[in-house]
């Protein structure tokens, strides 16, 4: 309730009001200013219910993995990811809240939805800009291909997302396809007539001694994404009863779970300056996203639980959107591993690499490398953290205010 200032007669402004005035003078980008309230409001709802809230079973959580066996040092050769095999189970830690590993990502859409403040860091800044200017053209899109992906084959949906999705929203859209695709097009297979920003090239990863092989699409050299099946002759665009399955095999998949292994490990042997080594991969199935994580310091590994792209109306899913951005620009983004995970169960990767683990930390590469053939209940849910539980609170009252 707005309360007297002592003295001065004046009224407490609103949160609301706060946000229309409390733009820095500097700011001239449209985008900050404008972006319409009713749309901030929508968004901290989602942000405060499915990022910050362990509270019901459609919010995505992160499992905490644990290898039971693997292939990963194979005495006789090297394994291709296609003939990965990771037998993990969940570890006895529990559940993480989405957002626990993306603080730095919600305090920085705390901060504009209060009030509007954008990031200093001009760098930060351009990531923000990125997620409001996709959200309104998202918006205003009716025919975005995003909303019939699942009419289109596996080669074709995962160029689909790299060119309407993850690229759009990370602070650069180019990316690599694997130039092993069967289908190759001048244009972006959605149909409408778009280019891709991206090109075909070589995306292999590895050593030819460990697990190796092709990620479907590297984007910017930072982050992999793949699908999780593989078409085995020419590619489709019928939908079928296997299709319309493909998503749950998200769950647990060795060939995803071997490229994020690998990718963080590489991430790490080429920027050991970086503030954690928590790396994510992206895995897609039809009209679902899993997001895979793996802390090569720490061997944590982490998978979220799945999130469709469409929600029960068929309009894109706005917690994807926010999601995604957020994996996407894990560099800018991601606060690393949250102190409780540091010290819980790790994920075996280490001794499970036995002998070669010095390969994968020191002799992984980019490109070059020969690729031929060679659940726990939602009760367990960790402890929500200060920080989650205070950020949930102010998108709840950005959310449910009226002005």
């Amino acid at each position: 309730m707005a309360s007297e200032c002592d003295g001065g007669g004046t009224r407490e402004e609103s949160p609301a009001k706060r946000r229309r005035v409390n733009v820095r003078a500097s700011e001239s980008d449209s985008i900050f200013t404008d972006f319409p309230e009713d749309f901030i409001k929508q968004l901290s709802h989602i942000c405060g219910h499915y990022l910050c809230w362990p509270g019901t079973q459609r919010n995505p959580v992160l499992t905490s993995l644990q290898f039971i066996n693997s292939n990963a040092a194979d005495e006789n050769e090297g394994i291709t990811f296609s003939k990965a095999y990771c037998s993990v189970k969940p570890t006895n830690t529990r559940k993480q809240v989405f957002g626990s590993i993306f603080v730095k990502g919600i305090d920085m859409l705390l901060a504009y939805f209060t009030d509007r403040r954008v990031p200093e860091n001009t760098q930060e800044r351009h990531v923000l800009g990125k997620l409001l200017g996709y959200l309104l053209d998202t918006a205003t899109q009716k025919q975005n291909p995003l909303r019939k992906l699942g009419t289109f084959c596996e080669t074709e949906q995962i160029v689909i997302l790299a060119n309407h999705l993850f690229g759009k929203l990370a602070t650069s859209s180019k990316y690599v396809i694997d130039k092993n695709f069967a289908i190759k097009k001048h244009g972006c297979p959605c149909g409408t007539g778009c280019n891709i920003t991206g090109y075909y090239g070589a995306t292999s990863i590895g050593n030819e001694d460990v697990w190796h092989g092709n990620l479907d699409i590297i984007l910017n050299q930072e982050l992999g994404i793949s699908h999780s099946e593989k078409e085995s002759s020419s590619c489709r665009a019928e939908l079928s009863m296997a299709t319309s399955k493909k998503s749950s095999h998200l769950s647990r998949n060795d060939q995803i779970i071997a490229e994020t292994v690998v990718f963080s490990f590489l991430q790490q042997q080429c920027h050991p300056e970086s503030a954690h080594f928590l790396c994510p991969c992206i895995g897609v199935a039809n009209t679902a996203l899993v997001f895979y994580f793996h802390d090569s310091e720490h061997d944590i590994l982490l998978e979220s639980s799945r999130i469709p792209l469409l929600d029960s109306e068929l309009e894109i899913n706005l917690l994807a959107i926010i999601s995604s951005w957020l994996v996407v620009n894990y560099k800018y983004l991601s606060s690393g591993l949250p102190e409780s995970l540091k010290g819980s169960e790790n994920a075996g990767f280490f001794c499970q690499a036995k002998e070669k683990i010095e390969t994968y930390r020191s002799n992984l590469k980019f490109g070059n490398i020969d690729c031929s053939p060679h659940v726990p209940e939602i009760s367990h849910l960790g402890t929500d953290t200060d920080f989650l539980s205070d950020a949930r609170s102010k998108f709840f009252q950005i959310a449910f205010e009226t002005n």
